[in-house]
């Protein structure tokens, strides 16, 4: 090879979107936030503080997850000190229940503000055809 003459290559193919990059495409017009499911996530859930000072202040009781034409009791308590939320009963049988895995990316949406209704989205990188969004 003659190292003064240039080199060609292919160009690079577009790679795949990852998991978090699909879900930070997703908008709506109700709040909600987002997070990538790790191990420790399928004994119970924190839902973050800024969200709960925000959008459901002082509620603590059994709120409604829904997702594929499905609904999930959920009980969604309140951290005193810090006011962090966190899905325990209930959390568990939805995270079995749905295609939900580590590293997927989850949308909750608060669509119902009242009785604390979340639309639910899953976010996963196996394909387009894989991804779950209600």
């Amino acid at each position: 090879m003659n190292h003064s003459e240039p080199v060609f290559r292919d160009p690079t193919p577009p790679r795949p979107l990852i998991t978090p990059e699909l879900a930070s495409e997703f908008d709506s017009e109700h709040p909600f936030f987002k997070l990538v499911i790790r191990q420790s996530h399928f004994q119970g859930m924190h839902v973050p503080r800024q969200f709960t000072e925000q959008h459901i202040q002082e509620f603590e009781g059994t709120a409604t997850l829904r997702y594929s034409g499905r609904s999930w009791p959920v009980k969604l308590l309140r951290y005193k000190q810090d006011t962090r939320g966190y899905f325990s009963a209930g959390w568990a049988a939805f995270a079995r229940e749905t295609p939900l895995r580590v590293g997927n990316a989850c949308v909750f949406e608060l669509i119902d503000r009242v009785n604390v209704v979340f639309k639910v989205s899953i976010f996963n990188n196996g394909g387009e055809d894989q991804i779950h969004i209600d």
